[in-house]
Parts: C-alpha cells; structure tokens; sequence
C-alpha cells in the first residue's frame, strides 16, 4: 500500500514539476515507470506539462523513455503536441524515438507539433538523425506534417518543414464518410487555399508548388483556385490567380472557379475573377452557367452583380 501511494505522488509530483519532490521519492524506492489509469508514466506527466528538470531527473532514474499509453503516445509525442522545445531535446538527445507513431490517427510527433503550430519543437524534432526519412509520412487520414500546418495556417512551421525537405506537393487528405476512407489527393496548396491562408499560400507559391497542374489536382480534378473560390478566400483567389492560376480551369463536373463562387453566394470571390475575363457563359455537365447556379441557389446579390457585368 506504502508502494502505490509513493507512486501516485511521484505522477502527481511529476505533473506538476516538484523536482524536489520527484528526487525523494525516487531515492525512497517509487516506482520510476508506475503507470496510472491511462498507462501514463510519470516521464509522460512531467513531458506533457514541460517540466524539463524533472524530465531529466526520471531519465537519470531509468525511466523507459519511449514507453507508450493506452493511446500508444510516447512521451515524445506529449511534448511535442504541448511545444515543450526543451523537453523535445532532452527526450531526442537521450535516445527517445522520434518516428514512433501513435494509434489514435497514426501521428508522429512531427505531426503533432505542426498540427498545433509548435515551431521550436519542430525545429527540435527536424534535427533528429534522418528525420528527412519520415518528414513525409502521412498519418491515418493521409496528411504528412506539412499538409497539417498548411491547413492550420502556421505559416512558420510550413517554413522550417520545407527547409528539412518535406515534398511541397504531396498529394495526400481523406475523409471518413461512413465507414470509408475516401482519399481526397491533395496537396500542402489545396490545403491552404481551401482554409484562406493566404500567407502560407505566398510562402508555398514562392517555393515552387504547383498552382494547377494536371499532376496535382485533387480527386474531383480541382485546382486550389477552385478550393478558395469554393470557400469564398477572395484573397487567396487574387494570389492565385496573379500567380498565374488558370481562370477557366474546369473540374470532374466541368465547373469552373466562377461556377463555385456563384452557387456559394461568395460575390466579393465572382468580382475578382469576372475581372480577370471569367467566362460567365461557360456550363458545367448539368448545362448551368454561372448566373443559373446563382438564381438557383437564391444569390440575389450575386445574380445582382452577373446581371450588371453582362450588361
């Protein structure tokens, strides 16, 4: 009974870091990897919260530093989710494996501090030995670390990631519908433009990424002009498209960037491409124009601004 309580205080202790606190309990024979009901030792407590001293003092107490919990989480993945740069060092410097990925969504760490915008701790695991070998792999729902940043719109965590050679144009994203996975095959760009991040958009344009060709549309053979157009990201529709981004680009269903804008109702997205010569009378495969996409989705503003253009 003396045991489990010097255990429970060592994962308490080492939640909250008491170094202190941890030392004498070690010293008094607590158990250095006891697991609590999440199978948490107290190195993932102390990581998780950043307690970089008490990180140090478990590991020079044994402390199995690439033990996992009911999540199949390592300590590495704690500190990387919750940006403990420091305590990412120690764990890479004390041999803490850097690629090991969890089961949840089958995420390295990398994953997990791109995902949340964590840029020390990505510098911390990109200087990991061979991290240029596992920069690129995708979790469950194929997103490599990259195409999380993108999304999120962490414009410095995209920098640092290319500069450790991630491929900028991956193609990569699913969605569960059901119980399908069906694959989406997009790229860092489409990601970004889909979200309106138009300073990630500027950073990926601007080293290299592909605005619209073949190779790299998506699944429904849409171009990142039509993802932003789509969402209404008139911002990201003007850099595209003075980045030279194909206005009359058309996808599976013969819809152009004007198609979507107009049935989204997203006027201020229709003006910029109608100044760059969109083509108001092109149809899609159910005959519709631009205009008759508007109407039918009761855009009056829209048909409003169509209705003048043609004029």
């Amino acid at each position: 009974m003396k045991r489990r309580r010097w255990d429970e205080a060592l994962h308490d202790a080492s939640e909250h870091g008491h170094e202190s606190i941890v030392s004498r309990l070690l010293r008094a024979g607590a158990v250095v990897d006891a697991r609590d009901v999440d199978e948490r030792t107290p190195l993932h407590l102390a990581c998780m919260n950043g307690h970089a001293s008490v990180v140090n003092l478990l590991m020079e107490g044994g402390a199995d530093i690439n033990a996992h919990d009911k999540q199949v989480r390592t300590a590495m993945h704690l500190a990387s989710m919750g940006g403990h740069a420091a305590v990412v060092t120690l764990l890479v410097e004390g041999g803490a494996i850097p690629n090991y990925a969890d089961d949840v969504m089958y995420r390295l760490p990398l994953h997990l501090a791109s995902l949340n915008g964590h840029a020390a701790a990505v510098t911390a695991l990109l200087a990991a030995e061979e991290s240029e070998t596992w920069n690129d792999l995708q979790d469950f729902l194929r997103n490599t670390p990259l195409h999380l940043a993108c999304k999120e719109g962490h414009a410095d965590v995209v920098s640092l990631l290319l500069e450790g050679g991630a491929e900028i144009d991956e193609l990569g994203g699913a969605v569960l519908e059901g119980d399908q996975l069906v694959y989406m095959l997009r790229t860092p760009l489409h990601m970004a433009s889909l979200e309106g991040h138009a300073a990630v958009v500027t950073l990926l344009v601007e080293s290299g990424a592909k605005i619209d060709h073949w190779e790299t549309r998506d699944k429904d053979l849409r171009t990142p002009l039509h993802l932003a157009s789509m969402a209404g990201h008139a911002a990201v529709v003007t850099l595209l498209a003075e980045d030279g981004a194909d206005i009359s680009a058309l996808d599976e269903k013969r819809s152009t960037p004007l198609h979507l804008a107009c049935q989204g109702g997203h006027v201020d997205v229709a003006s910029v491409l109608l100044d760059r010569q969109a083509d108001m009378e092109a149809k899609d495969d159910s005959n519709c124009t631009p205009l008759e996409l508007a109407r039918q989705a009761g855009h009056a503003p829209m048909v409003s601004l169509l209705l003048d253009r043609r004029a």
